[in-house]
C-alpha cells in the first residue's frame, strides 16, 4: 500500500511539473499531509501553519509533530 501511495504521489508531482512548465507555489500532493498517510492510514489535509520547503517543493502538514518527522 505504501508503494502504491508513493508511486501515485510521484506521478501526480511529475505530471503537474511537466504541465505547468514553470515555477509555481502550489503545495505538493494537493496539500495533504504525507506523514499522516503512513501514520494514520488516511488522507489528512495539511495546515498553512505547518509548512516545509525542500528543493522548491512546498509540503503542508496537519500537525507540528508530523512536520518534525
Amino acid at each position: 500500500m505504501k508503494k502504491l501511495i508513493m508511486n501515485f504521489m510521484l506521478v501526480v508531482g511529475l505530471t503537474s511539473a511537466v504541465q505547468a512548465g514553470q515555477n509555481v507555489s502550489a503545495p505538493a500532493i494537493s496539500g495533504y499531509d504525507t506523514v499522516a498517510f503512513f501514520d494514520m492510514n488516511e488522507a489528512v489535509r495539511g495546515s498553512g501553519f505547518h509548512v516545509a520547503n525542500h528543493n522548491s517543493h512546498t509540503s503542508l502538514f496537519s500537525t507540528k509533530e508530523n512536520k518534525e518527522k
